[in-house]
């Protein structure tokens, strides 16, 4: 594929900017969190969960219903699949 650019520059400049397009997507898409436990209170009841980021492995909390990584930037899925 040229997409009509013959010059090697600029089409080193367009498979960049696909590459970064491509990347964007993709932290988009919801991936599950991993090592997700439960966070218990002295009675034994969950008063939270803990996971880590699929992509960078950021180790954090759930809560307000955080649904990206901090750090960097992945959209999260805290379905009940992943267990620690």
């Amino acid at each position: 594929m040229n997409f009509g650019v013959t010059d090697v520059n600029q089409k080193e400049e367009l498979l960049k900017q696909l590459k970064t397009i491509s990347e964007a997507l993709d932290k988009q898409t919801e991936k599950k969190v991993l090592k997700m436990c439960p966070v218990m209170d002295f009675n034994g009841n969950e008063i939270n969960r803990r996971g880590e980021c699929p992509v960078c492995g950021f180790e954090f909390y759930y809560f307000n219903n955080i649904k990206y990584c901090f750090y960097c930037g992945q959209k999260l899925d805290w379905g009940e699949d992943t267990k620690c």
